[in-house]
């Protein structure tokens, strides 16, 4: 250390890296000669600063400079002291750090932040503090206002978060601070944000935002620098820090205002912004409202009277713009999650403290009308409202189930991938629910909590009502399986019979759970297959869309083996047996040359040599069917007799055979 404080210089990455690790730490407590620790400091100043290092040499030159920082506010020299608690130091390395946060390694420079922002906080009082904050604010509230300049932002919103969070600026101070940077700055904004004169609460009868600039009110530089911000931060990359921040001051602040004024501070402005910005509600919501909701529960309450919550209490589609509804059924999602609304009755799981009095209860029924509605976005909206919860144990009511049996049968119909995609991830959250019971609404008060060994209070009772609607589901499903319904309903309720199935609901197919599963499984169990189910399966393997060919031959390789064998052994005008389903396929192929048809054919061997006994079996073989070894033997004797006949042509053998179906078959 001695040879480094002998002069002013550039350290190399290697010097900076040993020093860092104890010599300098030393060196800056207990050394009394102020020239040699001024030298090492501007040393590191003129590394610091210099635009050119690598992002390692940058990293070790930030470690080092927060060493230094850290160590001189408790050296035991005074002058070191008054040294790094000067406002030229602290402001230059602030400078610094801002202007270097967009091409450095951000963990580096926060670590000089946060030692910044300790010796703001707790070194700094009186003149001197109001001095580096009123310099604070006028460097980084031009980018978070008004975007000037653009490549600062993610810079300014980080050390500012960072000084609210630590007390290095308090809301009591920050709000003067902003009025009075508006004061001075009245040119720049003024125009910026006179179009949202009614954001602002600025009506016809008040003044405008020029004149009322020449007197601003906390509360309306509050929902200025709110507004400047989300306008700002309008994109992924900058939502989160501007979610964290407004969280962050509004829970500081919550202690000295009032709880409307809190609120009023940040819902309207952040309404202007969702409504702007519809297209991208999904990451808005995540990044930006949910923060918001969850620091200010009554905000969460205001923010939904400004949208048509009463008309969607009554049920009513038509009394709001579409966009309007949207971001209402985004905000009930997310007050979903933060367990500030709950469907048809308060559940309490024991993990949260429930405040009833912040609780918004929907009724299912109501909610389930929307499943109805001429956008897709809000009949999903809707769906995910009244399957998604907190609480994955919470039962269902009556209505609730109801309710969906309604909406389910239009939404089976949507043509668009992404919309089916979204009904089917919401219907998997849907069957984990559905463990949990159905309660009926007379029950639906009692207060249900999980307990360790025994089943939630009301689920032994209503397990016939569990069953009835599985029932009712699954003849639902099977209702959008014949071959005259489109490809959306047979894809999309295929996909749903398949999620009940891999759920083991019907105990004869052995589906093996996964470690996650077993803890929550049913308490009710339904056999889903059938000789109708299987009849309606069989027809889809003749479908032209191989993905509804692939997963009806995926539901059905999971069929119980009695289920196969009582088709196969069917006599009956009931159903239809397997064979005369293949017989169909072979002559259908046959006559087609159609690749999928052979394909079909195919699939129904592999389903009769399923179903069929070991070839070792000590059982007689009576029919073709009955064992594995005859099945196989039953396809090549097929094969010989079309490529081996001697009057045959093997041209006109390919065109008229299903040999490919055979040879699939065979494989």
């Amino acid at each position: 250390m001695e040879d480094i404080a002998q002069e002013v210089q550039l350290l190399s990455e290697k010097t900076l890296r040993d020093i860092a690790k104890g010599p300098l730490v030393k060196f800056t407590l207990a050394n009394q000669e102020i020239e040699k620790v001024t030298r090492v400091w501007q040393s590191l100043i003129q590394t610091l600063s210099t635009a050119s290092l690598s992002p390692g040499h940058s990293a070790e030159a930030c470690n080092a400079t927060s060493a230094f920082i850290d160590a001189a506010t408790k050296s035991k020299s005074d002058e070191t002291k008054q040294l790094v608690l000067s406002q030229e130091l602290w402001l230059s390395v602030f400078d610094i750090c801002l202007n270097r946060y967009e091409d450095a390694k951000p963990k580096p420079i926060k670590l000089i932040l946060s030692s910044l922002t300790a010796v703001l906080a707790k070194n700094h009082q009186g003149a001197s503090r109001a001095a580096i904050q009123t310099s604070v604010i006028d460097a980084i509230i031009p980018s978070i206002v008004l975007g000037e300049p653009q490549s600062r932002l993610k810079g300014c919103l980080v050390f500012l978060d960072s000084f609210i969070r630590r007390d290095a600026i308090l809301p009591s101070e920050f709000i003067p601070l902003f009025r009075g940077w508006l004061s001075k700055n009245k040119t720049s904004w003024v125009s910026a944000f006179s179009k949202n004169h009614e954001t602002l609460s600025l009506g016809g009868n008040e003044p405008s935002l020029e004149v009322a600039s020449s007197n601003l009110s906390d509360e309306l530089a509050a929902k200025i620098f709110v507004l400047g911000l989300l306008v700002q931060t309008n994109n992924k990359t900058m939502a989160v820090s501007a979610g964290n921040l407004l969280a962050a001051l509004i829970q500081k602040m919550k202690p000295g205002t009032s709880a409307e004024k809190l609120s009023e501070m940040w819902v309207a402005p952040a309404r202007h912004l969702v409504l702007e910005n519809v297209e991208a509600l999904e990451d808005l919501s995540s990044r930006l409202l949910q923060p918001l909701f969850t620091v200010d529960p009554n905000g969460f309450k205001m923010f939904l009277r400004t949208l048509p919550v009463k008309s969607l209490l009554e049920g009513d589609m038509t009394d709001a713009p579409e966009a309007e509804y949207m971001i209402l059924f985004a905000a009930l999602q997310i007050g979903k999650k933060i367990n500030l609304v709950h469907e048809d009755y308060i559940f309490d799981s024991g993990k949260s403290k429930i405040d009833t009095n912040d609780i918004l209860i929907l009724k299912s029924e109501v909610i389930g009308k929307f499943l109805l509605h001429r956008e897709s976005s809000i009949r999903t909206a809707a769906l995910s409202l009244l399957i998604t919860t907190s609480s994955t144990i919470k039962p269902f009511t009556v209505g609730a189930t109801q309710a969906l049996l309604r909406g389910l049968p239009s939404m089976h119909a949507e043509s668009e991938a992404h919309a089916r995609g979204e009904i089917l991830s919401m219907m998997r959250k849907f069957i984990v629910r559905l463990k949990g019971g159905i309660v009926r609404e007379e029950d639906a008060g009692l207060k249900i909590q999980k307990t360790t060994n025994k089943p939630a209070t009301g689920q032994a009772r209503n397990e016939n009502e569990t069953k009835e609607f599985l029932k009712s589901y699954i003849g639902l499903l099977q209702n959008d399986l014949p071959l005259s319904a489109s490809y959306a309903r047979h894809i999309t309720a295929l996909k749903s019979l398949k999620l009940l199935l891999d759920s083991g609901l019907d105990p004869r197919t052995n589906i093996k759970l996964q470690k996650s599963e077993t803890e929550n499984i049913w308490k009710v169990h339904v056999e889903v297959f059938d000789s109708h189910l299987l009849r309606l399966l069989v027809d889809l393997l003749l479908d032209p869309f191989e993905e509804v060919r692939q997963t009806s031959l995926t539901i059905l390789n999971l069929c119980p083996r009695e289920v196969l064998l009582e088709c196969l052994q069917n006599t009956t005008n009931a159903g239809m047996r397997l064979t005369d389903a293949l017989k169909r396929a072979e002559n259908l192929a046959s006559n087609t040359s159609r690749a999928d048809h052979a394909d079909t054919v195919a699939r129904l061997y592999h389903l009769i040599f399923c179903a069929a006994l070991p070839g070792n079996s000590a059982q007689g073989a009576s029919d073709w069917w009955s064992t594995k070894a005859s099945v196989v033997n039953t396809i090549l004797t097929k094969l010989e007799e079309r490529l081996l006949g001697p009057n045959s042509l093997f041209n006109s053998v390919m065109r008229e055979a299903p040999l490919h179906g055979y040879t699939s078959g065979l494989r």
